[in-house]
């Protein structure tokens, strides 16, 4: 594949990305204080789902070794799954604003790190690097402010994954409030930080994992979906076992049934989304600036509330945020010029 087909390819895997959790909009509407074990079982299979069908997409193309099955491929399923478990966890404890921005810069942080300490990958230029990490993390930020101001201006500031995933009391309309961290103590936003550190520290090791395994990456992702199946059938008992330990009521039998089809096609989306930056990977794009794109789904999810949902409102942060969209796109490219790939 060609540079300029791998950039697209990766730009189409952050649009799928950004657009995954959109449909529980609609969820969580219907059904106020959904839960997120239920989310994240049908997210779970949808999503290994379309990992293993890469499988026999590759075989009818002709490619060789289709069904092979790799071991750090399924290592990097759970990864996928523990990802998502923390990305419950900062959402409630930071709320709408600050998670996805931590996210998205831990993310490019840690495959950057993870470029240069195990694949050996080299600078060609380290102020050019600096910058472009200045760029993307900065610019982050000022896409959570863009979404705060909203919420300050007294919008409705839900976008992608936060509110639809906070276990949020439902407003009159129908729509959630805003996970109760606005006002979190310390404790919480400690916890809130560190899950959405370890969101990109378990995001960016299934890239990393792919790398590792010395197969191309297409024949990567189908031992990711049987890595993602087995940590669901282990991962959501558990998970529900702990909810009610803690003291939270059982899952009622009409949830499983309202959200199954938001929950596939939310599962679906990321899914697409990851395999395609596997194979945005394979041709040949370092993986920091593929991990960069990659989390320009940020972006994607603010354009979805400006355009569809209506929750960033007012010239200022609107301006905000596209001014940091376009810092974020500066930086990828920056990225790009600082990073060789080592042959």
């Amino acid at each position: 594949m060609e540079a300029a087909g791998a950039y697209a390819v990766l730009a189409v895997s952050a649009a799928f990305n950004g657009s995954a959790f959109v449909p529980l909009k609609a969820a969580r509407r219907r059904c106020p204080g959904l839960r997120d074990e239920i989310f994240q079982c049908y997210w779970t299979l949808a999503a290994a789902a379309v990992q293993l069908a890469t499988a026999p997409l590759s075989c009818a193309l002709g490619q060789e070794d289709c069904l092979l099955f790799v071991p750090l491929g399924v290592v990097a399923g759970v990864c996928c799954f523990m990802a998502t478990v923390c990305v419950f966890a900062a959402v409630w404890h930071l709320g709408v604003a600050a998670q996805p921005s931590l996210v998205a810069a831990s993310f490019v942080s840690f495959s950057l790190l993870e470029s240069l300490l195990v694949l050996d990958d080299a600078v060609k230029s380290g102020w050019l690097l600096a910058l472009a990490l200045a760029l993307i993390l900065g610019c982050s930020a000022g896409v959570a402010y863009s979404k705060q101001s909203a919420s300050a201006g007294g919008q409705d500031p839900s976008l992608e994954v936060s509110t639809l995933l906070s276990d949020a009391a439902p407003k009159a309309d129908g729509d959630p409030q805003p996970a109760p961290s606005a006002q979190a103590p310390a404790g919480a936003l400690r916890v809130g930080v560190a899950a959405a550190i370890g969101v990109g520290f378990f995001g960016s090791l299934v890239p990393l994992l792919a790398k590792l395994s010395a197969v191309e990456e297409i024949l990567f992702l189908p031992s990711v979906g049987l890595g993602l199946l087995l940590a669901n059938v282990l991962g959501i008992p558990v998970r529900l076992r702990v909810s009610r330990a803690l003291g939270a009521a059982a899952v009622p039998a009409e949830q499983w049934r309202s959200v199954r089809g938001t929950g596939l096609l939310s599962g679906g989306l990321w899914g697409a989304g990851n395999a395609l930056l596997n194979v945005g990977l394979q041709g040949g794009v370092a993986l920091p600036v593929a991990s960069a794109i990659y989390q320009c789904s940020l972006l994607v999810g603010g354009l979805w509330g400006i355009f569809h949902f209506r929750e960033i409102r007012g010239s200022a942060p609107i301006l905000a945020f596209f001014v940091s969209a376009a810092g974020v796109v500066a930086g990828i490219v920056l990225l790009g010029s600082g990073m060789q790939r080592k042959e």
